[in-house]
């Protein structure tokens, strides 16, 4: 009886800790963001456009005017004894240039996955545009969870 007590008295308390996920104020930003300039890699900066425009509002009382800037990097790490790829590495780089009216903000996220070859190469492809988009949509994340802190 007693430790039905305790427990019921510790659900109670725990339950109004307070707790609230990271992401929760992602989807409440009340800000419009105007894509001025894409260059690079072309998909990668066309996932980063689609999930920015999902979020902006228009309207708003804040506007950023940005440049998005994408380099994407596919690099050899190693290679077996015949000479065949074996390892290689992906990395995304995206330079974002924020102008809310007042200064000027460089902010630059990096993203890199190191990936072993596939011996089909239409499957390595298609892997390789899953990362991509992955790469984008992380990126992209990142990059609103970093302006809604410049608010």
């Amino acid at each position: 009886m007693k430790n039905k007590i305790l427990l019921i008295i510790l659900l109670f308390t725990l339950a109004q800790c307070g707790y609230s996920p990271i992401y929760s104020k992602y989807n409440e930003a009340n800000f419009e963001i105007v894509i001025n300039s894409l260059n690079g890699d072309r998909e990668i900066n066309n996932s980063i456009k689609l999930n920015i425009d999902r979020i902006s509002k228009n309207n708003s009382t804040k506007k950023f005017n940005i440049e998005i800037n994408t380099d994407y990097v596919k690099s050899i790490l190693s290679k077996n004894k015949t000479g065949a790829i074996s390892e290689y590495q992906l990395i995304a780089i995206t330079d974002f240039t924020i102008n809310d009216g007042k200064k000027i903000i460089n902010t630059i996220i990096k993203e890199k996955i190191t990936l072993l070859a596939e011996t089909d190469v239409f499957k390595e492809k298609n892997y390789e545009k899953k990362i991509k988009n992955n790469f984008a949509n992380s990126i992209s994340k990142k990059f609103l969870l970093r302006l809604s802190t410049l608010k």
